[in-house]
């Protein structure tokens, strides 16, 4: 199978890329930075594609380049902490702009790709992102950006089931990530990137689900 894994250059999408990659996938991976790339595409074995996913023209781009695709995995994220009362509409932009519209615009894009053909879609979300689980300070946008990805998985299960697409969704806690070390010095967690790829793998190749938000309780 062809896979892309976006925001792939550290993280769970490295270990996602490198996983799919040892089951004898074929793995394209990107981020913004080909210098982060370079490392995980040798790991992986894979093809590193530089990419802005808050662009559009630039998934676009990506999609035409990347031909027909068995699986794609919306991974690319971020979290920028800060207290609601001090937060602007910039700050708001941006989360939401990476954390769901790139999502959208990639979700899209795989849409038209696999049309005809079926395939799977991977969206990552949070379990921030789950009613009645506990919430941080300064994480709102981060949050409501999880939230929606797994409204729009849901959604879009529905649309793509006549066109043969799945669409699931992936919620883990706290993972020993970089990302949660920027964001958070007080949290931490002993679940990993790579026990978290090993269920991704799973869920993405899984011919039988569609719609479901698997959640990953962290091990703390």
């Amino acid at each position: 199978m062809r896979v892309l894994v976006t925001g792939a250059s550290r993280g769970i999408g490295r270990s996602a890329a490198i996983e799919f990659s040892k089951r004898g996938h074929e793995v394209l991976i990107c981020a913004r930075s080909e210098d982060a790339l370079k490392q995980v595409a040798k790991e992986a074995k894979a093809q590193a594609l530089v990419c802005d996913l808050s662009q559009e023209s630039q998934i676009n781009e990506l999609y035409n380049h990347c031909g027909p695709l068995d699986v794609v995995i919306n991974n690319a994220a971020m979290i920028k902490p800060k207290p609601f009362i001090k937060m602007t509409s910039a700050d708001w932009d941006e989360t939401l702009n990476l954390n769901l519209r790139s999502i959208f615009l990639s979700c899209k894009a795989a849409f038209d790709n696999m049309k005809g053909r079926g395939g799977s879609i991977l969206n990552m979300s949070s379990l921030g992102g789950l009613q009645n689980t506990q919430k941080f300070l300064g994480f709102s946008s981060y949050s409501v950006s999880k939230a929606a990805v797994i409204a729009l998985t849901e959604c879009l299960a529905v649309e793509g089931r006549p066109l043969g697409i799945r669409v699931n969704a992936l919620a883990p806690g706290a993972v020993d990530t970089q990302m949660l070390k920027e964001a958070g010095a007080d949290l931490s967690t002993q679940t990993t990137p790579e026990s978290v790829a090993q269920t991704l793998v799973h869920l993405a190749l899984d011919e039988t689900l569609s719609g479901t938000v698997l959640p990953i309780w962290s091990n703390q």
